[in-house]
């Protein structure tokens, strides 16, 4: 069946977006290809569309069992035949799958890296080998997992063509993936690393209460749509989830760690993908496999200091390609901070690696060229200016108008607390301020006579749920 065929009778698409048949072309002529398109770009349909209309069985690799099966569900749903191999199943499960692979009545199969070595892939008749997530190989990726490097020993014997996907892959990282996975030539499709829906948005944050003062007001702008907030640890996601929640009662308000139970975790994904769950704020072990086209906003709460993992994880804004913003923080002692304790116990290698990531980000961030081609260029990647980021359009609506709450509602109002301790703070600041911890307040410009006398009673008003968060 020839691809927009298949294309439009089972995901009911007319056409494909930008790149993605001149990579199933790739696939179809039976070539090695890499594709490193963006977060949300579309990286599924350039293989899956080619599974079905291949003879054979695809065996995809992902690296994780949420991820698989939330494919494996959206394929099964649009009947094709597809499902996974993974510890979640029973063994009698797991062999009545591999027997329906081995009987072809599979298109597509997805595994773990780890699972390859109890499968007896010379009994498959495979047509495709897809490598999702295909940056996990290089020990450079921020998602290094050394059986990816193993992947490759297992076809020496039936080896079919090999589909490596990602969104995050330098040239370092490039070179990695080709060699690790003996790619013969292959054809190289790359994409702007910044879909042209996403606004960047760079605002200087240099105390938690300005950062609080900065989401309030995103918050308001967005107030009937879905967005996920990132914070560098697991107790400052359990503080903004909770202080959030206080200050928009109305909407719900989740977060997500790995110090969560994984029950837990996927309680809160489910919740956030089918829309009962407004607000997520994670820390980076949320994004990988949330399926969530609607995500209008991204607000990175603490600086990153990956460029890796803030194009994936501002990608998970605007799936549906309708106009979505990501709102970053800069801090310096953000980034400082989080690069001392990333690197605390790192190799030299590693930990040289890691700063010069941090500087790359640090100068995007900063500079006054546009952000997006900045981004597009770590990952040898083209684009033109994109009007729509921080630089572009540097005092754009939202922009004025979250420098005017900072300027009247935040530092004025605090300004009057040194000089007038009996003057009352208008309504934004007393509700962030009501559930700011106090010794917080001390960084605030302005904030000096009379700030002891009056920390007493801005305690009293903070909730005893705030002293229950544990770290």
């Amino acid at each position: 069946m020839e691809p927009k065929t298949i294309l439009q009778k089972y995901w009911g698409y007319s056409s494909f977006r930008e790149g993605q048949r001149e990579i199933i072309d790739s696939i179809l002529s039976k070539r090695d290809t890499v594709a490193i398109l963006p977060t949300g770009g579309g990286k599924s349909l350039c293989f899956q569309v080619p599974a079905l209309s291949l003879p054979g069985l695809t065996i995809v690799i992902s690296p994780l069992i949420s991820l698989m099966q939330d494919q494996v569900q959206a394929l099964q749903k649009r009947n094709i035949a597809a499902t996974f191999i993974n510890s979640s199943l029973s063994t009698e499960e797991q062999n009545q799958r591999l027997k329906a692979a081995q009987n072809n009545e599979l298109k597509l199969l997805y595994l773990s890296p780890e699972r390859l070595a109890t499968i007896p892939l010379e009994s498959l008749t495979l047509s495709l080998l897809v490598i999702d997530e295909a940056h996990c190989i290089s020990i450079w990726g921020n998602d290094f997992r050394p059986s990816y490097t193993k992947i490759i020993s297992y076809f020496t014997k039936n080896r079919p063509p090999i589909l490596a996907v990602t969104a995050t892959a330098t040239t370092r990282i490039l070179k990695d993936i080709t060699g690790h996975l003996t790619l013969q030539d292959p054809a190289v499709f790359t994409q702007a690393a910044v879909r042209k829906n996403l606004s960047l948005q760079i605002m200087n944050t240099p105390t938690q209460v300005i950062k609080l003062l900065f989401v309030f007001e995103i918050l308001k702008i967005h107030s009937n749509q879905d967005g996920i907030i990132y914070a560098a640890t697991r107790k400052q996601c359990e503080y903004v989830a909770l202080v959030l929640s206080r200050l928009f009662p109305d909407r719900s308000v989740s977060f997500y760690h790995g110090g969560l139970a994984p029950e837990e975790r996927k309680s809160v994904q489910d919740a956030f993908i089918a829309g009962s769950c407004n607000i997520v704020v994670a820390t980076n072990a949320f994004g990988m496999g949330v399926d969530k086209p609607d995500v209008r906003f991204v607000v990175h709460f603490d600086t990153p200091i990956s460029v890796e993992d803030y194009s994936q994880e501002i990608g998970r804004a605007g799936r549906d390609q309708k106009q979505s913003w990501c709102y970053t923080f800069y801090s310096e002692k953000d980034l400082s901070n989080r690069l001392s304790f990333v690197t605390k116990n790192a190799s030299a290698q590693k930990k040289a690696y890691t700063e010069r990531n941090a500087q790359i980000m640090q100068s995007i961030l900063l500079t006054k060229n546009c952000k997006t081609q900045q981004l597009a260029h770590y990952f040898t990647t083209k684009t033109h200016h994109c009007y729509n980021c921080s630089s572009c359009i540097p005092k754009q609506k939202l922009q004025k108008r979250l420098d005017r709450a900072i300027n009247s509602d935040v530092l004025r109002s605090l300004q009057a607390i040194s000089s007038k301790l009996h003057t009352p703070l208008p309504p934004v600041s007393a509700r962030i301020l009501s559930v700011i911890q106090p010794h917080q307040l001390q960084y605030i410009p302005g904030l000096g006579i009379g700030f002891q006398k009056k920390q007493r009673e801005i305690a009293l008003s903070i909730s005893s749920d705030s002293d229950k968060i544990q770290a």
